[in-house]
């Protein structure tokens, strides 16, 4: 049976190990650039999108002066941020006290990017009708861990290898693929919001020719 969903547009966006690992104490366990840079890419290509977060994503974005993140409303769900005094807060930030709240509040026409934590990826994915994902072919060790989610509810509608990159966190080689599935029977217009997905390689020339050869986010 399909998971209930609102009207709004969600697209839940991550990177995970294979054993679905997304954070270790309170951060990434990896530092791998092309992933990093299709993240970016995706929630800041346009200025109509939107993206939702909580607390610990807000507080690691706002560290990288990544804040606001998204050209459209960024949205924090922390309980305590809600309490007032509450924290003076960037341009086009916006605080809820819990997902309910989130979902309560009349959709608008700007597709959201929930960019976690655990406990907001797995709140909200119910509701998403895209995954764009990461999926990093090897184990980290980690104490947070993304939502399992059911294949035969998802169709697969992009996939791109990158092979042989560098973990800059560990020094390891690992294989990456970039892969998004739409949920069937979704309102995602495919035109506006996936060909952003078939961007070009971030990897260089030299780094594909080699490979060739005999390859949000922690807690919210």
């Amino acid at each position: 049976m399909s998971a209930p969903r609102s009207a709004r547009r969600l697209a839940v966006i991550a990177a995970h190990a294979e054993n679905m690992t997304i954070g270790r104490g309170g951060g990434l366990p990896w530092s791998i650039k092309p992933d990093f840079d299709r993240f970016l890419h995706l929630v800041t290509v346009a200025d109509n999108i939107d993206c939702v977060m909580g607390r610990h994503v807000f507080d690691e974005l706002t560290a990288m002066k990544k804040m606001p993140l998204t050209g459209g409303e960024n949205v924090v769900i922390s309980s305590s941020m809600a309490q007032p005094p509450g924290r003076e807060l960037p341009d086009r930030v916006t605080v809820l006290p819990s997902v309910e709240a989130f979902l309560s509040r009349p959709a608008g026409p700007n597709l959201s990017y929930v960019l976690g934590g655990s406990r907001i990826y797995s709140s909200l994915m119910p509701h998403a009708s895209l995954l764009r994902l990461t999926h990093i072919h090897a184990p980290y060790d980690g104490d947070t861990f993304f939502p399992a989610y059911d294949l035969k509810e998802w169709a697969e509608v992009f996939r791109r290898d990158e092979v042989r990159v560098r973990d800059r966190k560990s020094g390891a080689e690992v294989d990456l693929t970039f892969i998004d599935y739409i949920r069937p029977g979704s309102e995602i217009k495919l035109a506006q919001d996936m060909s952003s997905a078939n961007q070009p390689s971030t990897r260089s020339a030299q780094d594909m020719s080699s490979a060739n050869q005999p390859s949000t986010r922690s807690q919210d």
